[in-house]
């Protein structure tokens, strides 16, 4: 049995230290893990960017700089007990169109963000980059998908694989913005595409009406007949911003650097005896 982790983030944005792989990584390594890490070496010029100042202290590397995160991190996962990681960086020197809001009277869909549309191709690169691997490589047989945020921060294992119903996808309950949480996603190879490439979904009209991914990946599960089971507090993870300081430095628990994002942390994502772990560095700017 083999499975998945498809990681994708700006390069800048995840953690030389990321708890992805000891969290997540070394609790799978019987099963065999493929890390599949697909990283933005450059920041896009976004005009209208969402959350500006979050983003605006984040470090950037020259090429080689990058290159030797890329490999740092990549050490991190093998020997956490990754059978392989597969890298692949790009580039985003033009941004990709942006399609109409409406279309005559219909709403296609609210969020005319560009960086919704960065976050779409996001996760179909990463999509695109393991039915690459795959079609190049005949013997790697995937049986299960875990889609990861590089920027993610892990408090706790992930549960063991047999655990979950084999043939649903499995999401965290809390933060859906009347969707399904997008953060982190468990499913089997046959709902990979159909999950994975909003990119394609947004361009083809696959579903309309939506006004932010979390409602496109309801909508699509709904339209491909995907089953999926959403989790209260299974996965102890959230979104970490290692560059920034904490609220109140004075606290202690938590990691020893970083914070997390108020906009997307709740108390309801996390178990009982968790949640100081994480109140205690909520960043200071959201």
């Amino acid at each position: 049995e083999e499975s998945v982790g498809g990681v994708g983030a700006t390069g800048q944005r995840v953690d030389e230290k990321t708890t992805i792989a000891d969290r997540v990584v070394k609790p799978y390594r019987k099963h065999r893990v493929v890390v599949f890490m697909t990283l933005q070496a450059k920041r896009a010029h976004v005009p209208v960017e969402w959350h500006r100042e979050r983003f605006a202290n984040l470090p950037s590397f020259d090429d080689a700089g990058e290159r030797e995160r890329a490999r740092s991190i990549a050490h991190r996962f093998l020997a956490a007990g990754a059978s392989r990681v597969v890298v692949y960086v790009y580039n985003l020197e033009k941004l990709p169109p942006l399609m109409p809001t409406t279309q005559g009277e219909q709403m296609r869909f609210r969020s005319s963000w560009m960086s919704y549309v960065l976050h779409c191709l996001t996760r179909s690169f990463v999509l695109q980059n393991i039915v690459r691997y795959e079609r190049e490589h005949p013997d790697l047989v995937i049986d299960t998908v875990l889609e990861l945020r590089g920027d993610a921060y892990w408090a706790a294992d992930i549960p063991p694989l047999h655990t979950f119903d084999a043939e649903m996808v499995h999401v965290k309950k809390c933060l859906n913005w009347k969707g399904y949480n997008d953060k982190f996603a468990m499913m089997p190879r046959k709902y990979m595409v159909a999950w994975m490439d909003l990119l394609g979904h947004y361009y083809q009209d696959t579903v309309v009406s939506y006004w932010n991914s979390e409602i496109m990946s309801r909508m699509l599960a709904q339209h491909f007949g995907i089953p999926v089971s959403q989790h209260a507090t299974t996965f102890v993870t959230t979104d970490y911003n290692w560059w920034l300081e904490p609220e109140d430095a004075s606290k202690t628990g938590g990691p020893d650097h970083g914070c997390f994002p108020k906009n997307y942390y709740s108390d309801t994502c996390m178990p009982h005896g968790m949640k100081e772990h994480f109140n205690a560095k909520l960043c200071a700017i959201n």
